[in-house]
């Protein structure tokens, strides 16, 4: 098998693994135990957890204001680095 072949195939397993993976999360299928369990209570109390992964950060919006304008500013790794003396 040719190395373009063998892309190709692992291409196709990879995308039917994800389409296989985005069913099962839509047809609402639990994880078993502790994190099923979770899921489960938080469904049946219409709970949205979603934002829980959002808010860990208290000061989100300074951080992000921050990186705009290193971003901005044209920020690399490099300028944090110090030349020997």
């Amino acid at each position: 098998m040719g190395t373009r072949t063998r892309r190709g195939a692992r291409l196709a397993v990879g995308l039917v693994g994800l389409g296989l993976m985005t069913t099962l999360f839509m047809s609402g299928v639990t994880p078993p135990g502790v994190a099923g369990e979770v899921i489960r209570h938080n469904r049946a109390q219409e709970i949205d957890a979603s934002p829980l992964f959002y808010s860990d950060v208290e000061n989100m919006q300074e951080l992000e204001t921050a990186a705009r304008a290193l971003w901005r500013r044209g920020w690399h790794r490099s300028d944090t680095l110090h030349a020997p003396r």
